[in-house]
């Protein structure tokens, strides 16, 4: 019960520390090695996260939330492959629409990246189209690790995993995301880009990579990697946070309001913002 209240009202610290407490007492129990990596998920700690799944299986192999966790955990380290066979492993043994569409989302992601191309740094995994050039994707790279550096000191805060970006032609951009015509990028996750004609970064798409790549980190910061796994848990930092910090980032600082937004992610208010439960 008490895991429950603190996750509910952002602890997720102190809920991290009872349920792995309670796994002393009963290290075989299914359910409390779910719980735990449930909670790293939460925390974008997908790596750690699936080796208390993988211990869960062992001791609950018929248990559907095992494979639906794990392709949570696989999906947020960018392997589609692994994601995609979960789910359909988690649906065999009991289907549920959530995972039906998180399956979709990924299988229509691994049509389209399956003749992508691929280039990492220490902090991102890249693929791209075979239209976009390696030098453009090398650029890419280049500017995202300067931003990183800039907003990990600005938000004193370093995500704990690589972060996902794609870039994609215009077409499939449209065909995949579904986005409006005017978007000019997406973060799902992943960060998503449009990047056809261009053959390096010019200044309006290393705004956009720094614009996408600050709602990563808050998203991380304030732990609403909830990513479907229930109705209930859909928490986030609101929409005002998420998009002042953005914009503050990307350097549009259009008075004392936006620099009050970076005041109040310092104070550390925006985790208790964050609790609030998304709505529409």
């Amino acid at each position: 019960m008490w895991r429950r209240i603190r996750v509910r009202h952002g602890d997720m610290e102190h809920a991290l520390s009872d349920a792995r407490t309670a796994l002393i007492y009963a290290p075989e129990e299914p359910v409390l090695l779910m719980n735990v990596a449930y909670l790293l998920l939460r925390r974008s700690e997908f790596k750690e996260s699936l080796e208390y799944l993988e211990r869960a299986r062992r001791f609950a192999p018929e248990n559907p939330d095992v494979p639906k966790l794990e392709g949570w955990a696989y999906y947020g380290l960018n392997k589609l492959d692994q994601a995609v066979a979960e789910w359909k492993r988690a649906q065999a043994m009991r289907p549920q629409r959530e995972v039906q569409v998180a399956l979709e989302k990924a299988l229509a992601d691994k049509q389209e990246e399956e003749t992508y191309k691929e280039n990492e740094s220490t902090h991102f995994k890249l693929r791209y189209s075979g239209a976009a050039e390696p030098a453009l994707a090398r650029d890419v790279l280049r500017t995202l690790e300067r931003h990183f550096s800039a907003i990990e000191s600005e938000l004193n805060f370093t995500p704990p995993e690589p972060i996902g970006v794609i870039l994609y032609t215009q077409d499939a951009f449209s065909d995949i995301t579904r986005a409006p015509a005017w978007v000019g990028a997406l973060n799902d996750g992943r960060i998503r880009v449009p990047v056809q004609g261009l053959a390096s970064v010019d200044s309006e798409l290393s705004r956009v990579l720094k614009h996408e790549l600050t709602h990563s980190f808050v998203t991380q910061k304030t732990r609403s990697a909830c990513m479907g796994l229930a109705a209930s848990c859909a928490i986030r930092a609101p929409t005002w946070i998420q998009e002042g910090l953005a914009q503050w980032m990307e350097g549009q600082r259009s008075g004392e309001n936006a620099a009050a937004l970076l005041q109040i992610y310092s104070a550390g208010h925006a985790t208790r913002l964050a609790c609030w439960k998304a709505r529409g």
